[in-house]
């Protein structure tokens, strides 16, 4: 069974978007299980590199050894749905089951103080609120197993 992790920086999710958050992770449970991990913020007010560098170590520490481990950053690769299907198949036959995916906060994140390789991946090169970045990835990741299975999903 594949095991991803969604991390991200940020407040809880409003109920409506966690639902149809839910929504989907109770579709891939034939694939693949979700876990839901959020980091606080570290605040709003004060040097933004020093916030940025409290929730990167905060970040850090929840990733799981031998996971890869994906960024999304606005500069990062973008793939089409199918495109995303087939990194994720070739990254789950390379690198394993255990896949954490890490949603930074307001200032970012600076992957410099990771340790081991990141992928950078880029849901559009359009901005979104970090609430629909969620939602929009775990769809996403939804979308991908079953286009691998051959689900009429897809369209």
């Amino acid at each position: 069974m594949v095991r991803i992790r969604l991390i991200w920086v940020g407040k809880a999710p409003a109920p409506s978007i966690r639902d149809e958050i839910d929504k989907y992770r109770t579709r891939l449970r034939p694939y693949a299980e979700i876990e839901l991990v959020r980091v606080k913020p570290t605040g709003t007010h004060g040097d933004a590199g020093a916030l940025r560098a409290r929730e990167t170590d905060a970040v850090a520490g929840r990733l799981r050894q031998g996971s890869t481990h994906v960024v999304l950053d606005q500069r990062g690769e973008q793939f089409s749905s199918p495109e995303l299907a087939t990194w994720l198949k070739a990254t789950i036959e390379r690198c394993g089951n255990q896949i954490d995916f890490v949603i930074g906060g307001a200032y970012g994140l600076d992957i410099q103080r990771f340790s081991g390789s990141i992928k950078r991946i880029s849901l559009s090169q359009l901005t979104f609120p970090h609430r629909i970045a969620r939602l929009v990835l775990v769809e996403q990741i939804y979308r991908a197993f079953t286009i691998l299975h051959g689900h009429g999903y897809h369209h």
